[in-house]
């Protein structure tokens, strides 16, 4: 449908917005955060004032605990109540629909299904080979280890093979 270098160029394209959606504003302001807290470790490490302990780690968590601290907004005043109103016509009442009535789920029974259900009945050579395919089946499940003992290695492919074969010659 798309030829090779169409599909590259989808791609490039989706990869290209997922990337300017990541770039966000929160981006910039971490950046900024971590300009102005490198300026203050230049500062402080010229003048001396670091403790002797402290990593550029650990002075870049705290200075962005204080930037953040200091950026937060301030918490504002609850706004002032507006005056009654002196319309006398009264707000109409939201409608709150009825819940919805669910009908009751029947009870779960626990009726047990045929092993195998055919998709379609088979008709014909069909029917004939699942009818081998059966009867080998069960000869194998019934008689596994001992089969496997006079032929060892042998797998159920291998007896399946055998036995229709057998069972074919002898006009099943």
């Amino acid at each position: 449908m798309f030829t090779k270098s169409a599909k590259l160029a989808i791609s490039a394209a989706v990869f290209a917005a997922g990337l300017s959606m990541a770039a966000t504003g929160s981006a910039y302001a971490q950046a900024a955060v971590m300009k102005a807290c490198g300026a203050e470790w230049q500062t402080a490490k010229a003048a001396g004032t670091n403790k002797p302990t402290d990593t550029w780690t650990s002075f870049l968590a705290d200075c962005r605990i204080r930037k953040a601290s200091a950026t937060a907004p301030a918490a504002t005043a609850p706004a002032a109540t507006a005056p009654a109103a002196t319309n006398p016509v009264k707000p109409i009442p939201a409608v709150v629909p009825a819940p919805a009535v669910v009908p009751a789920k029947p009870p779960v029974t626990t009726a047990t299904a045929p092993a195998t259900t055919p998709a379609a009945p088979a008709t014909g050579g069909r029917a004939a080979e699942t009818s081998r395919q059966r009867a080998c089946g069960a000869e194998w499940r019934a008689n596994k280890a001992t089969i496997q003992t006079q032929q060892p290695g042998i797998t159920w492919p291998k007896y399946w093979s055998e036995c229709n074969t057998r069972m074919k010659a002898a006009g099943k």
